[in-house]
């Protein structure tokens, strides 16, 4: 096997993250180090939370209110089943507390729902490493407004690495029957 002298190397890492927020706020905090090296899951920026944290509080407060239209319901239910047995109130009216009802439970799911989206976008503010290895520079500072098309950072697998080689053609002719037989 003929050794090719190469004068230069690019190296890539095996895996290049694109680190981008999946909320639009204000950055208010960088947590790493450039050019360190990180671990899956680390928090490498925060986006200010005050906003979803305000919007957790909003959808708790109309998950409490449905809640209690919910037993609101209930009572009303409870109260005019035995009217309407004793045909002192006529069944519509047991009809309509039954739909009130069922649209009181379906208000709770919906609240529910929001109130796990709510805090969904509230973890995002963490924005973490999708993958251990180096981070890079940060593209964005503290106080800029980013949002899910911003670039905050890439970082990069080492572990393995990946070397490309420039090559010219007939360096590369010269030496590809030797790789074909080293894959076998």
């Amino acid at each position: 096997f003929r050794r090719v002298l190469f004068r230069s190397a690019s190296l890539d890492g095996f895996v290049n993250a694109q680190i981008r927020p999946q909320v639009s706020g204000y950055l208010v905090a960088r947590t790493y180090r450039e050019g360190a090296t990180v671990t899956k899951g680390q928090v490498l920026f925060e986006i200010d939370p005050r906003p979803f944290e305000a919007a957790v509080a909003q959808t708790r407060a109309r998950l409490a209110e449905a809640r209690v239209q919910v037993a609101r319901t209930e009572i009303d239910l409870a109260r005019d089943r035995p009217l309407v047995e004793q045909r002192a109130l006529p069944q519509s009216q047991l009809d309509t507390d039954t739909h009130a009802l069922a649209a009181a439970r379906a208000a709770v799911a919906s609240a529910e729902a929001a109130v796990a989206v709510a805090e969904l976008n509230l973890s995002y503010t963490k924005v973490t490493a999708l993958t251990g290895g180096v981070a890079a520079i940060a593209t964005a500072q503290i106080g800029d407004l980013v949002g899910p098309s911003t670039l905050l950072t890439t970082v990069s697998q080492i572990d393995p690495i990946r070397a490309y080689f420039p090559l010219s053609e007939t360096d590369y002719l010269k030496v590809a029957p030797q790789i074909g037989r080293a894959h076998v």
